[in-house]
């Protein structure tokens, strides 16, 4: 249902079910805050293998995939007066005969806001980087703090870095990516999911996919308060894959700040960047409601 401006993910049941989340908490599937359910040190599924990504029709699997797209004005409601998102805007569409799908904006603050982080950070000696006020904007290090009004979220057609849409899922230039147009930010944006079938409440699939290719200096984190999120595969750009994605690690990212002499985010001290990589190094949080960007050398699908 959503598209971001990276990587591919999906996740399932995020209305209330009755299921218990397993392993850490006792709430409600759908009626808890999303990402109560962690990811930690021990992966919680086994990692998926490359294989079975090729054995799936990327070109039939989009097919399934109703998009949420700001080319459809239609559907949009309260939108900000640049055409962005602001806390109320609402985006309704029958994508199925009888199935109604609607989301809600309720927040849009950045990662360093969220009850994850504050425990991610608790005890530590960046403990006082939880900012439960943070906004969305541009790194304290970035040319334009404090200098350039942050942008809105909003949504724009795939481009020459949408590695996806060469991989048979070509949204034809409508608004599919939910972006953030700006460069140096740190930003987030938290949905409500309703959806109806011939009027009665039923649990949506949500689907998120990174549209580009990733590095180890760029982040993108996945909440939900449904069931944990599933792998549901990866698409390479070019050359064939030996093998599945590979988790962004502490090392990594240490190592591409020197390569670099430098990352911009590192220079922002403002957030422990480190609290945003996953703690699970081998799937990236598969099975839990909090799912990191992995390093994409092939694109890769959630659900």
């Amino acid at each position: 249902m959503t598209q971001a401006s990276r990587s591919r993910r999906v996740k399932r049941d995020a209305t209330p079910t009755g299921q218990q989340n397993s392993v850490t908490t006792a709430i409600p599937i759908g009626t808890g805050p999303a990402g109560a359910d962690d990811a930690t040190a021990t992966p919680r599924v086994d990692k998926p293998s490359w294989d079975e990504s090729v054995k799936k029709d990327s070109v039939q699997l989009a097919k399934q995939i109703s998009w949420l797209d700001f080319s459809d004005s239609a559907s949009w409601k309260n939108l900000d007066p640049r055409g962005g998102l602001q806390v109320g805007t609402t985006f309704t569409k029958e994508i199925s005969p009888g199935y109604v799908v609607t989301l809600t904006v309720k927040e849009l603050k950045p990662f360093n806001s969220t009850e994850i982080y504050r425990k991610r950070v608790a005890g530590t000696a960046t403990e006082g980087t939880y900012n439960p006020n943070a906004e969305n904007g541009f790194l304290q290090s970035a040319r334009d703090y404090g200098k350039t009004p942050p942008p809105s979220v909003t949504g724009a057609a795939q481009n020459q870095w949408t590695t996806i849409r060469d991989q048979g899922f070509n949204t034809q230039n409508r608004k599919t990516q939910l972006v953030y147009p700006k460069n140096s930010t740190n930003w987030g944006v938290k949905f409500d999911i309703e959806a109806t079938y011939l009027g009665k409440r039923v649990a949506p699939t949500v689907v998120m996919a990174d549209g580009e290719d990733a590095n180890p200096g760029e982040f993108a984190i996945f909440t939900t308060n449904g069931s944990g999120w599933e792998y549901m595969g990866e698409w390479k750009k070019s050359s064939p894959a030996k093998e599945a994605y590979t988790v962004i690690t502490k090392k990594m990212l240490d190592d591409e700040d020197v390569r670099l002499r430098g990352l911009l985010i590192l220079k922002d001290k403002s957030v422990d960047w480190y609290k945003y990589l996953s703690p699970d190094t081998v799937t990236g949080g598969l099975g839990t409601q909090v799912s990191t960007k992995t390093v994409l050398t092939n694109g890769r699908f959630l659900s």
